[in-house]
């Protein structure tokens, strides 16, 4: 009697830790499987997207306005509009450099390689350009107005639909300009109000920038400042830039 107690006792335990493994076993399946997986789990490979600035080297001609014979306009102060292309186009070239471009300048100093004459100073500085092959022209300038009670003021891009990629041009530089608001923006302007020569010379797609007015006492505020004329490249800067991401 004792002896079948034991077995039928027995044959209870096993029936017990059968059922509990039964439980059991799933959840250490799953447990296994997913510990394989994390061991297995291949990381992504994490690699830099590069801008199109980046990827392909580029050119930039830059022409600060004027220089030597041609001092171009002058603040009611006296202060020359060459000095002040030129201060600008040094610092957007500098700015340039740090982003692994080229860049080519008409002139880097007052003196000047060609002769006083207006049309061949033209010619120089586009010959210039065209044998750099740029692949984008930028003529620096400042703007005047001849009125006794000066209220005109803010910065102008000009192209000419000559030009292939000009108005393209144009357009991201105005744009530029506009958002970093040192002064208001006068919007994008056609050669058809008044023709610049270097658009029917260059051969690469060319904007002359009017960065303000030297006859405003506000624009000028900005344009004479060392502080100023860093922002003024840095917003030219960024209109190179954005347009060199398109091509």
């Amino acid at each position: 009697m004792n002896k079948r107690k034991r077995k039928i006792r027995w044959d209870r335990v096993a029936i017990v830790v059968g059922i509990i493994v039964l439980l059991i076993s799933p959840f250490a399946y799953k447990s296994a499987i997913l510990k394989k997986q994390k061991t297995n789990t291949i990381k992504p490979k994490v690699t830099e997207t590069k801008s199109k600035v980046e990827e392909k080297k580029f050119t930039v001609a830059l022409d600060p306005g004027h220089g030597g014979y041609d001092s171009g306009s002058s603040s009611k102060k006296g202060v020359l509009e060459k000095d002040l292309t030129l201060k600008v186009a040094l610092l957007v070239g500098e700015l340039l450099k740090k982003e692994n471009i080229d860049v080519v300048y008409t002139r880097t100093s007052d003196e000047i390689s060609w002769s006083e004459d207006n049309v061949e100073d033209l010619y120089a500085r586009c010959e210039i350009v065209n044998e750099g092959k740029a692949d984008a022209f930028v003529s620096i300038h400042f703007n005047f107005s001849e009125e006794m009670q000066d209220k005109t003021y803010g910065s102008e891009v000009w192209y000419s639909s000559s030009n292939p990629g000009g108005e393209k041009f144009a357009t991201i530089m105005e744009k530029a300009l506009k958002d970093d608001n040192y002064t208001v923006s006068r919007g994008v302007r056609n050669d058809k109000e008044s023709p610049i020569y270097i658009f029917y010379l260059s051969k690469m797609p060319t904007i002359l920038i009017e960065a303000g007015f030297i006859s405003n006492d506000k624009d000028m505020k900005v344009i004479n400042s060392e502080q100023g004329q860093k922002r003024i490249a840095e917003a030219i800067e960024t209109g190179i830039l954005n347009y060199l991401k398109t091509q």
